[in-house]
């Protein structure tokens, strides 16, 4: 065999896709050892962006508005505490603390809905008992429960004026009863206990969900 006339040629059925991958291989600019050159920067180029290594200060107001919510979350809870009848739900809200649930403490009140010790008794076993477990796992739960029963609470409502609760459920009031028509649960509603500042907290004879 003649070694310096022989020439590699191509399969006459090759894969065009292997034909395009030998091509541009052998049109890859090559280094030293056989290594591919790196592409040269073109002048003027941009430097490539660099991650920041902090994150950044949060907005003061951000800062000043949750720090409202948190208190005024914390002030239900002791004035819950108080009653000696909200003992249930007085350990529900103290679960809760630290979660931006009244997250426009900073601009309106809260209406809420406590259920009394008595109407916690009718809620199913299972139910009751995620509601004042300290297992991460029902946290979810006990915070859906919670925006189920407290409403924003404007200054001056005027008539016809669309109660909706923090979970965005219509409510209805009468003289003294309060429904939730999604659910079609409707509970006799007491007098307010407590009233300071922007809580408004009323006992419930029984739950509007759960």
């Amino acid at each position: 065999m003649n070694f310096f006339n022989h020439t590699n040629t191509l399969p006459t059925k090759a894969c065009p896709l292997a034909v395009l991958i030998l091509v541009l291989g052998a049109c890859t600019p090559r280094g030293e050892g056989g290594k591919v050159a790196d592409e040269a920067k073109p002048a003027g180029a941009p430097a490539p962006r660099e991650m920041p290594k902090t994150l950044p200060l949060p907005d003061p107001e951000v800062v000043e508005r949750q720090q409202k919510a948190t208190d005024l979350l914390e002030e239900l809870h002791r004035q819950l505490q108080d009653q000696k009848d909200m003992q249930q739900f007085a350990l529900l809200v103290g679960r809760l603390k630290g979660k931006q649930l009244m997250a426009n403490a900073h601009r309106q009140g809260y209406r809420v809905f406590a259920l009394t010790d008595a109407a916690m008794q009718q809620l199913p076993p299972r139910e009751r008992a995620m509601l004042t477990s300290d297992r991460p796992e029902d946290l979810g739960y006990q915070m859906k429960f919670f925006i189920h029963h407290a409403c924003p609470q404007p200054d001056q409502p005027y008539p016809g004026f669309a109660f909706r609760t923090l979970s965005g459920m219509d409510l209805r009031f009468s003289k003294d009863s309060v429904e939730m028509p999604h659910t079609r649960h409707k509970v006799r509603v007491g007098d307010e206990r407590t009233e300071a500042g922007k809580l408004h907290v009323f006992p419930v004879s029984g739950p509007l969900f759960y």
